[in-house]
């Protein structure tokens, strides 16, 4: 009982993933640097490895529909 559950979950979230890119929903995923246009800075943290205003690490995904934000990504910049 529970695959079949499961193996229909899926499949729904398949489709609407589908959905969404077809009709232009796409993640933010090609943008390195911060931009306060794409972005909520979450933290700041100092890495010598990596240049000041750099993203380090993303929390949480941001989605844009077209040209236009959904949603932000929540990241974690370089100081």
């Amino acid at each position: 009982e529970v695959k079949i559950f499961l193996d229909g979950f899926l499949m729904t979230h398949k489709a609407l993933h589908k959905f969404l890119q077809d009709s232009g929903v796409k993640e933010i995923t090609e943008i390195k640097t911060f931009d306060p246009n794409f972005h909520e800075a979450i933290s700041q943290i100092d890495s010598p490895d990596v240049a000041s205003g750099q993203i380090i690490t993303v929390a949480q995904k941001g989605y844009m529909f077209k040209d236009q934000v959904l949603r932000p990504a929540k990241v974690v910049v370089a100081k």
